[in-house]
């Protein structure tokens, strides 16, 4: 069962803030050696998004796994460029 939401906030023009949520819970256990186990992991993600130009997008964000059971914590930084062509 895989659960995402996202929110979005235009802060003033060309700036939107964005909190999303990425969420799963296995149906029970798969198989092979690393997913015999069941798991779940709740993350949360905060960035921003500023647009550079009418054709680029930037966003920053950081990211982190609050609640795992039988999954690794996850902490991170995500950088990325959009292009609209």
């Amino acid at each position: 069962l895989r659960f995402d939401a996202t929110l979005g906030v235009a802060v003033m023009p060309g700036w939107l803030m964005l909190l999303q949520s990425f969420n799963v819970l296995s149906e029970g256990a798969g198989e092979g050696p690393d997913f015999d186990l069941s798991y779940e992991y709740f993350k949360l993600q905060a960035g921003a998004l500023v647009n550079v130009d009418a054709h680029l997008t930037v966003e920053v964000a950081a990211f982190t796994t609050y609640l795992a059971r039988n999954f690794p914590q996850e902490n991170g930084i995500v950088l990325a460029a959009r292009y609209r062509f």
